[in-house]
């Protein structure tokens, strides 16, 4: 049912409204800014990384992650964020807004993740440890829909495998190999969160909950 808003009168929570505010600003400027690097330098690790898997690229994942994480951000500013001649104002639902933050915090986890080894073999895994994950979440939605999925499960599967062997990981399985749950993630990701108001985790936790 419609509800109207109720104006804050708080201080505190006036002011924790401003510093959202100024965050959710920063957004749109971070994907100004992706959008620059969206070329891999010739020469770049990166650049490497795509020629040992280039039908699975690193980079290629990596940026629709980043803006998969900063759409979510700028669809909750969207939601929250009033603004006309006179003035700013902040309104939030108090549920809509947290499905956005995790899945921006999945996206944005993912690409660390991904990104974190300094090998470019350790990077490549991860994105085919990516691509496995995927298949199992495809083949439940074409299961869930009625469509063919097994069959259509195991090609894929064993495609990833190839592309573990002409990426010269002919060793290394990626379909025994185990993709750790996103609180793992998060909580590996830690040590590299500076300027901590809330960890990573705890963050997720809450939009989770």
């Amino acid at each position: 049912m419609p509800q109207e808003p109720t104006p804050e009168t708080d201080p505190k929570e006036i002011e924790h409204s401003q510093q959202i505010v100024r965050l959710l600003e920063r957004v749109d400027r971070l994907s100004d800014e992706s959008e620059k690097h969206l070329d891999v330098s010739a020469g770049s690790q990166l650049a490497a990384d795509d020629n040992r898997t280039p039908h699975h690229p690193v980079s290629a994942y990596a940026y629709g992650q980043l803006l998969a994480a900063l759409g979510c951000l700028q669809s909750l500013a969207q939601m929250s964020i009033r603004e006309d001649a006179n003035a700013i104002s902040m309104t939030m639902s108090p549920y809509g807004g947290y499905a956005l933050i995790r899945n921006a915090l999945d996206a944005a986890g993912t690409v660390l993740w991904m990104l974190e080894p300094v090998s470019s073999t350790g990077r490549v895994k991860r994105r085919l440890l990516l691509g496995v994950d995927e298949v199992k979440n495809w083949a439940s939605f074409r299961r869930s829909i009625g469509r063919p999925w097994t069959e259509w499960k195991q090609a894929k599967r064993a495609r990833l495998k190839e592309v573990a062997a002409l990426a010269a990981l002919a060793a290394w399985n990626p379909l025994k190999a185990e993709m750790p749950s996103m609180t793992s993630i998060l909580e590996g990701l830690e040590r590299q969160h500076k300027n901590v108001v809330m960890p990573w985790l705890s963050a997720w936790q809450l939009a989770s909950g």
